[in-house]
């Protein structure tokens, strides 16, 4: 069973990573009354998806050891080691300025970070990892993305497809690779492949602001690189049993009356019944994936 869960990726999985960093340049980003509830220190009125997804898996939430990119503590026994950031990208970015320096928060920051304790991890009985990522990099392709906006007004949707197919090879190729700089110091990973951003109140009021003739274009190619995403990374991790990979797109459509806290980001009521159907997908697939029991959440 897991000894501690190592958790990497962007503001669905973070508990409070970006919050801290910014506060060390005087930035509140959960400032709003709209995420008292998630203690203004994440995008929630709540918990985030990630600690729900832990509460299924039967840890604890409140042991949760954090680390933000500038963070030199060292590893210590605790459920949880977080290393997620609000507004990361499958990649290095985006870059934050700290006194000049320019600091990357994306993912595969996060990873180089954990392995800089890969000591510890190497001691453990039985390290996982709960990632997600991609949501960022569909969002930086779209909005104010002058390169999809003319795409879409082309007649031809072969550059459609083009632009699709770049777009999820990247953030694709991104997991991957950070699966990869793991393998070996954790047991069992699970992904969370992106949720359908094309349903979110940014996107959708973006969509609108479109001529009419292409918002049911922008709607399809989104959602047509969301699954095109999921199937790369399924066909790359069809054959390792020590990775799930969760259909997110999927997941959302069981969920019953989604809703958002703000723009982007979904509520934590939400976040719970996504969490419930994809610990219930992941250990059906994965040997030892939970801490004590996977029957009810704390």
């Amino acid at each position: 069973m897991t000894s501690t869960l190592v958790v990497l990726g962007d503001s669905l999985m973070d508990a409070g990573n970006i919050s801290g960093l910014l506060g060390l340049i005087g930035q509140e980003p959960f400032s709003d009354s709209i995420y008292v509830k998630g203690n203004n220190v994440k995008a929630s009125d709540g918990l985030v998806l990630s600690e729900h997804t832990i509460r299924w898996m039967g840890g604890d939430v409140k042991n949760t050891q954090n680390f933000n990119i500038l963070s030199a503590e060292p590893a210590r026994p605790a459920d949880i080691h977080n290393y997620a950031h609000g507004g990361a990208l499958s990649g290095k970015g985006p870059a934050q300025s700290f006194l000049g320096m320019s600091i990357d928060i994306g993912l595969s920051n996060q990873v180089k970070k954990m392995r800089e304790r890969s000591s510890f991890y190497r001691k453990q009985s039985d390290v996982d990892v709960l990632l997600s990522a991609g949501g960022n990099d569909l969002l930086e392709a779209t909005v104010n993305n002058d390169q999809f906006r003319n795409i879409l007004l082309t007649r031809s949707k072969v550059d459609n497809r083009k632009y699709g197919r770049s777009i999820s090879q990247t953030v694709a190729g991104n997991i991957v690779k950070a699966v990869d700089q793991i393998t070996g110091l954790v047991d069992e990973v699970v992904v969370y492949g992106a949720l359908p951003v094309s349903k979110t109140p940014r996107l959708k009021t973006w969509i609108k602001s479109m001529k009419s003739e292409n918002s049911s274009d922008a709607t399809k190619l989104l959602d047509n690189i969301s699954t095109k995403i999921n199937r790369k990374l399924s066909t790359h991790f069809n054959n390792d049993p020590s990775v799930a990979l969760i259909d997110s797109s999927s997941l959302w459509k069981q969920t019953m009356k989604p809703k958002f806290v703000d723009d982007i980001h979904p509520t934590s009521r939400t976040s719970r019944r996504v969490a419930k159907l994809a610990v219930s997908t992941a250990t059906r697939q994965l040997k030892s994936f939970g801490f004590i029991t996977t029957s009810l959440a704390k």
